[in-house]
């Protein structure tokens, strides 16, 4: 696997205990170059995609075969909240955005994808460079 890894968490409420429960992993992915973020309009609803090419998702996650959920992307009308965090080959935080629930739309384009894609391209680099070297 890469140098740089992209995990994303759901982090529910438990209305009972009146206390948000421990972060559970979606997915995570390598940072690789073809990895990217695609705004999605599907039923009313929108989200940020994560998406790699065929021969990446073949390699790192095993697709078909192994394939995780679709649910690959931070959703704006989430009921719960959306973590997305960058990691080192240690498992070490590197980078972190917490997103509360129900963001909406326009904040997913307008500060979400920003941010997103500030940090994929930032590690894409870091990594290239670390393959030069």
């Amino acid at each position: 696997m890469g140098k740089f890894v992209l995990k994303v968490y759901r982090v529910w409420y438990d209305h009972w205990k009146e206390e948000y429960k421990k972060p559970s992993l979606d997915f995570a992915w390598p940072i690789v170059d073809s990895i990217k973020i695609e705004n999605v309009d599907f039923n009313d609803s929108f989200h940020l995609k994560f998406e790699m090419d065929w021969k990446d998702k073949e390699r790192y996650l095993g697709f078909p075969n192994h394939m995780p959920c679709e649910n690959t992307g931070i959703y704006d009308g989430a009921n719960c909240k959306q973590v997305i965090s960058f990691h080192d080959e240690r498992n070490k935080v590197l980078s972190q955005l917490v997103i509360d629930e129900q963001p909406g739309a326009e904040k997913l384009i307008n500060e979400v994808r920003p941010w997103i894609e500030l940090y994929l391209a930032h590690y894409k680099k870091i990594a290239c460079l670390a393959d030069l070297a």
